[in-house]
């Protein structure tokens, strides 16, 4: 069982970032494009008790694709890590998300959100950073030992940006409130801004949208699984 330990950062200039990265020497692992669908049980049951059960498929150009399940719990060493988000992490790779998604459903999940993002990810010793663009804004990622990730923020000029332990999840219901939409699970790039990302980044065998069952989960709202 491992144990993710990350803090977000909003509103980072990426340009800028990119300039202190390569200052110390930093590793560009690439940038890929990424979709995740996120299953509950029938009737949702994960969201309360702050759980994720989450496949997630990432593309590359000329590059085999990667598919990542996930499965993400509280974790006992929360309270004492203040000011990060702590959770239990466990992960297997698989060989196809349509494969493990129909093994998935037949033990009784449903697929009821999918979120996309476009990330990029460095590292830095021990310490790994990602620059995500999401449908509703782009952030910033520090995962490592915690120590680390504050003692690199320093380091990256990220001490005084805004920061957050939220999952994606929760800072888009708070993005939906401040501009006065109601409620949805998923958050997808629109039909245009997926083919300009895709093309930009070389690909053009993206599969279709999966099928959700998405069933009213305002209960999951407050649950604010760590996507």
């Amino acid at each position: 069982m491992a144990c993710e330990v990350e803090r977000k950062y909003l509103h980072v200039n990426f340009a800028e970032l990119r300039s202190h990265l390569q200052k110390q020497a930093a590793v560009c692992l690439g940038r890929h494009f990424e979709r995740n669908v996120v299953y509950e049980t029938d009737p949702p049951s994960f969201c309360q008790q702050k759980k994720l059960l989450r496949l997630r498929s990432c593309f590359w150009a000329e590059r085999t694709p990667q598919y990542v399940l996930t499965f993400k719990a509280p974790a006992a060493q929360a309270e004492a890590l203040q000011g990060f988000k702590v959770r239990r992490e466990d992960e297997v790779f698989v060989s196809s998300a349509e494969s493990m998604g129909a093994i998935l459903e037949g033990q009784g999940f449903v697929p009821w959100a999918c979120y996309e993002k476009v990330r990029e990810t460095w590292q830095v010793s021990a310490v790994s950073v990602v620059l995500d663009v999401l449908p509703f804004g782009r952030f910033v990622e520090l995962e490592g030992d915690a120590v680390a990730i504050d003692a690199l923020a320093l380091t990256l000029d990220l001490a005084e940006a805004e920061q957050s332990t939220q999952s994606y999840a929760a800072l888009y219901r708070d993005w939906l409130q401040a501009m006065g939409k109601s409620w949805q699970a998923s958050f997808m790039f629109s039909e245009q801004e997926r083919k300009a990302w895709t093309e930009r980044l070389g690909i053009y065998d993206l599969p279709e949208l999966p099928r959700l069952c998405s069933p009213s989960l305002e209960s999951c709202l407050q649950g604010a699984a760590g996507v």
